[in-house]
């Protein structure tokens, strides 16, 4: 009879071995038949010793080093950190310290500085706080104050700057360039860009630009396809703030006269009023509308004049006047309300309503990525009823208006923009937005007129001192408040983006008591 085969303990820890992932593969010796077989009872003490010791040091080193690990990465994590946001409040407070004593340098010496002596002077006494604070090591009150000190500095460089210029850019959208006089090239224009007497400014097809004038408190806006040129201020030349060679250019006046000339005729605008003038392809007509308030035309050949009101038009072709003609009535806008905020994730349709104009008989209707309409998303003149319904594509802020053809095809004034923001709101919990929308601002005074340009976080709600101020698509923007208030006056600009943070930031200006 063939003995029975005995299985051996051997076996059952190789397999044990192989579960944990470390293989003992050496070769095994068959023990002597007359050696006593090892127990696998668990309470033979020799092989729970053998078990348990093997099974605790492989598990314990991987969990001890495991542990170890992950500790010594959170605690590098930490200090790494903490020493980066350190050097970066210290860098930051260092830089803030160095730009606002290069801005103080650069002003000393200059010619009209006495006039700005005492904001000079505080800016100045900041930079010293700032300096010291940083030889201290507080960066986070170095940077503040240092920031505080240069916006002191900016503020006169801006004045001191715009001295000499007649005109500012407000606003840009496409291609808009100026030349400086006679000869040189083109140059592509920015929103604070200063302009001269006799500088030329050109619109591209779909481009348009408001221009600001320092001294008359008047604002230009040149239309798509337009090229004026800056009045040179010469005896003689009246009010007139340029000359149009050709395109359509709007008039604003505020509390004084100013005008506009062209090749056949003299446009001049009364105080508060608005009116625009342009030219047929040929150059030889003159269309003139008014707005709001009063203007007269000039024939240039014949001397001849008409006056004329509000919401009137006359055509001069050569030297002979059409008769003065009404324009349709205003359209006033009434849905949405201006700035509202619509959650594309919940509707793609948005409803546009105006109040029907006495005699209408069709609406014009544009929306576009900017206030000044130059390149337009939407453009009909087809519109019936007062209404159009919207489909929403993409988000951003947008700005809308209508006008209305009377039956004569006469199209009418446009109507005040209202401005409607498309959000998305579906990965706010995803994401976990909390960080509070950027503020970039620079401001340029003329008189008690503060000239604001800057970016937000597009789709944010913008506001200076408590007034709106209206974002393009891209979150650009660029406005003008009055600042009331004497000496030196803070401009507080809150931001609130779409997923509730907000922001602050503030600029400082100056504001002569005269």
């Amino acid at each position: 009879m063939q003995e029975a085969q005995t299985f051996k303990p051997e076996t059952i820890f190789d397999i044990f071995d192989d579960t944990l992932g470390t293989a003992r593969k050496a070769p095994r010796r068959r023990p002597p038949t007359d050696a006593p077989a090892m127990s696998t009872n668990p309470s033979n003490p020799r092989s729970r010793r053998q078990e348990d010791w093997y099974t605790l040091s492989v598990e314990s080193v991987r969990l001890w080093l495991g542990v170890a690990v992950f500790v010594l990465t959170l605690v590098g994590l930490f200090f790494g950190f903490r020493q980066w946001r350190e050097f970066r409040v210290e860098q930051q407070a260092h830089e803030w310290v160095s730009r606002a004593r290069t801005a103080s340098d650069a002003l000393v010496g200059q010619d009209g500085l006495t006039e700005f002596r005492s904001l000079f002077d505080t800016g100045r006494a900041l930079l010293g706080e700032a300096s010291s604070a940083l030889q201290d090591r507080d960066f986070v009150r170095a940077s503040a104050l240092a920031e505080e000190s240069w916006e002191n500095f900016d503020s006169i460089s801006n004045r001191l700057r715009a001295e000499g210029a007649v005109a500012w850019f407000v606003g840009i959208e496409g291609d808009v360039r100026y030349r400086k006089g006679e000869e040189g090239e083109f140059q592509r224009a920015y929103p604070q860009g200063l302009l001269s007497e006799g500088d030329y400014v050109r619109s591209g097809n779909r481009a348009s630009a408001e221009i600001h004038f320092r001294k008359e408190q008047a604002r230009f806006t040149l239309r798509p396809g337009s090229l004026i040129k800056l009045s040179d201020r010469r005896p003689g030349s009246g009010s007139s703030l340029g000359f149009v060679e050709y395109g359509w250019v709007a008039l604003d006046t505020s509390g004084a006269r100013s005008g506009v000339d062209t090749p056949t005729s003299k446009l001049e605008v009364g105080v508060n009023s608005s009116a625009s003038i342009a030219l047929d392809d040929d150059g030889n007509t003159s269309r003139v509308r008014v707005r709001r308030g009063t203007a007269s035309v000039t024939s240039a050949a014949s001397g001849e004049v008409r006056q004329l009101g509000e919401l009137q038009q006359v055509s001069l072709t050569a030297d002979t006047f059409s008769d003065i003609q009404p324009l349709p009535g205003l359209a006033l806008l009434e849905r949405p309300e201006d700035n509202q905020t619509v959650n594309i994730d919940a509707t793609d349709r948005l409803e546009l309503a105006w109040r029907e104009v006495s005699g209408a008989r069709r609406y014009a209707l544009q929306v576009s990525r900017s206030r000044l309409f130059g390149d337009n998303i939407i453009d009909t003149d087809q519109r019936i009823q007062p209404a159009a319904t919207l489909g929403l594509a993409e988000q951003g802020s947008y700005s809308w208006r209508v006008a209305a053809y009377n039956a004569s095809g006469t199209l009418g004034p446009w109507s005040e923009p209202r401005t409607f923001r498309v959000a998305s709101f579906r990965n706010l919990a995803i994401e976990g937005d909390d960080v509070p929308p950027t503020i970039e601002v620079d401001v340029v005074m003329n008189g008690n007129i503060a000239i604001l340009t800057g970016r937000c976080e597009p789709g944010s709600k913008l506001e200076v001192n408590g007034e709106s101020i209206e974002l393009a698509a891209d979150g650009t923007f660029s406005t003008s408040q009055v600042v009331f208030e004497t000496g030196q006056v803070p401009l507080v600009f809150r931001a609130r983006d779409a997923a509730g943070n907000s922001s602050t930031a503030r600029r400082w200006v100056y504001v002569d008591e005269s």
